[in-house]
């Protein structure tokens, strides 16, 4: 039963208020260096069990990722792995050293397999636009 509670609540916390202890992170994942036209990094939250990716479209966070994708948190890093048919994303940050990263296996639409990525604190609206939208 306590499962079943914890999974409703994370639920529940992803779409509410402010995370404790979330942060913004930007990767600039699938750009090419012979891509012609800006390509928009992709903004993630990432917090204990969370992992949400920011759509421009609707202007607002999607779903807890976690819910169906491994996310992990290990002596204060955290870590979310989305897992494609013909490719792993991993998005890690780093908190206490302010550093995260992204790589990926399989496909890539750059050749590139890894980056680092930019971070930041959520802010106190969480569902607020990223800086540049």
């Amino acid at each position: 039963m306590s499962l079943v509670v914890g999974v409703a609540a994370a639920l529940l916390q992803a779409g509410g208020g402010p995370l404790q202890g979330a942060w913004r992170v930007t990767c600039d994942v699938a750009a090419s260096p012979v891509q012609q036209e800006p390509r928009q990094p992709r903004v993630f939250r990432l917090a204990p069990r969370t992992l949400q990716e920011w759509s421009p479209v609707s202007k607002d966070f999607g779903p807890n990722l976690c819910g169906v994708f491994v996310c992990t948190t290990d002596g204060g890093r955290l870590e979310g792995t989305i897992t494609t048919a013909s490719m792993i994303l991993t998005i890690a940050a780093d908190p206490a050293a302010r550093q995260a990263t992204w790589r990926i296996k399989g496909a890539s639409a750059s050749g590139r397999s890894s980056g680092a990525c930019t971070m930041e604190p959520e802010r106190s609206q969480p569902n607020a636009a990223p800086p540049g939208e």
